[in-house]
């Protein structure tokens, strides 16, 4: 993934959104690297509708001290060669996440932006790393283990980035209830209608008695044509990339690789197993290996142990909650009645699978002794 900074605005700009951009905007916009010691060009690539490559940034000149292209930290790190190749930095933390800014053919007019963001100077100074996109915030948390960092997303506050990201899974009577960004392994063996104005992704997470999966709803209707272009087109290739490596395995449990969906929504307030979100820039899917993952539980509550009229009066506590004993659902079957495809494997926690082998070993151990016992009552 590349990025590089609006130099009028000081906002990130994520390559992977450069087309579904307003081209004026591209055109008449100076890119530059986002670390403050260097500043070279950066060029936008192959964000017009005819290309057939996702679009980029491309840097050029060799980046100066100082950049964060020469931290030791994020040389290993990196799971796509895109940076390499295109001489991109990685992602620095941003610290203001802007949800609220209104689309002019995909982006606000650069000077107009730069005067409704900037009216505060103080404020501004607040937030020295800004972007409009959830892709480089995503980036920075799946490429750095310090998730301590402040992430401010009007009108919902600051918070650090590891409560900021939630991870999503199944446990018994979980009610997700906050805006936040979350994320999950989905099936790949599920494709999008390219002309729908609304898409659902199916993460494997899901209730084990019933089957039910959470689901994420994306409201694509007010997108242009260029923006859904874009999404159905990316969406499709980290799909089959992660089908074909899916197919290679013997095992799916073993998978070392997933394809993860990372957006900024809503729970549902009637459906507790649906997600909701419209934005275009707000949605990321990536077919990623093992990255890692802070625990988070500020963004739900058990419905045994706290009622939903309770959280307007008092904010949730970690006493308030039983965080015990998360629960994976690893079933690999759907009920018959279920129209949804066959569920691939959600991964194994380590310590899930060492207790599954503890209780198949005791099970052959027992097989044995009654069999000894039987012997001798002969």
């Amino acid at each position: 993934m590349t990025i590089a900074k609006d130099s009028s605005t000081d906002e990130i700009i994520h390559g992977n959104d450069l087309r579904g951009m307003d081209d004026f905007y591209i055109k008449t916009t100076s890119f530059e690297c986002p670390y403050e010691p260097c500043k070279i060009k950066a060029t936008p690539c192959s964000f017009t509708m005819k290309h057939v490559n996702q679009s980029y940034f491309r840097y050029g000149d060799k980046h100066k001290d100082g950049c964060g292209i020469h931290d030791p930290r994020y040389k290993n790190n990196h799971t796509s060669n895109d940076e390499r190749k295109h001489n991109s930095p990685p992602a620095p933390v941003i610290s203001l996440l802007k949800i609220d800014v209104k689309p002019r053919g995909g982006v606000k007019n650069a000077r107009s932006s730069k005067n409704e963001n900037h009216k505060d100077e103080k404020k501004a100074n607040e937030h020295p790393v800004s972007s409009s996109s959830i892709k480089p915030v995503v980036d920075y948390y799946i490429n750095n283990s310090n998730h301590n960092e402040q992430l401010s997303i009007p009108p919902y506050g600051t918070r650090s980035y590891k409560d900021t990201f939630q991870l999503i899974f199944y446990k018994n009577n979980i009610r997700y209830y906050k805006p936040a960004i979350y994320y999950g392994v989905v099936q790949s063996n599920i494709r999008l209608h390219e002309d729908s104005d609304k898409h659902c992704i199916t993460f494997l997470a899901r209730d084990k008695k019933t089957q039910k999966p959470f689901t994420l709803e994306i409201d694509v209707s007010d997108w242009n044509k260029s923006q859904k272009d874009v999404f159905w087109k990316e969406y499709e290739k980290q799909r089959k990339e992660a089908d074909r490596y899916y197919k290679g395995l013997k095992d799916k449990r073993n998978a070392k690789k997933y394809l993860t969906v990372f957006f900024f929504g809503m729970p549902d307030e009637n459906d507790k197993f649906l997600f909701k979100t419209n934005h275009f820039k707000l949605v990321y899917v990536a077919f990623l290996g093992k990255f890692e993952s802070s625990y988070n539980d500020s963004n739900y509550y058990i419905e045994n142990d706290l009622s939903v009229s309770s959280l307007n009066e008092q904010p949730i506590s970690l006493s308030d909650i039983d965080h015990k004993n998360h629960e994976y659902n690893i079933e690999t079957s759907l009920d018959f009645s279920s129209p949804l495809p066959e569920p691939e494997p959600e991964p194994i926690k380590s310590s899930l699978k060492e207790n599954t082998e503890t209780v198949e070993m005791k099970s052959k151990v027992w097989g044995r002794l009654k069999k000894i016992i039987t012997f001798f009552k002969k």
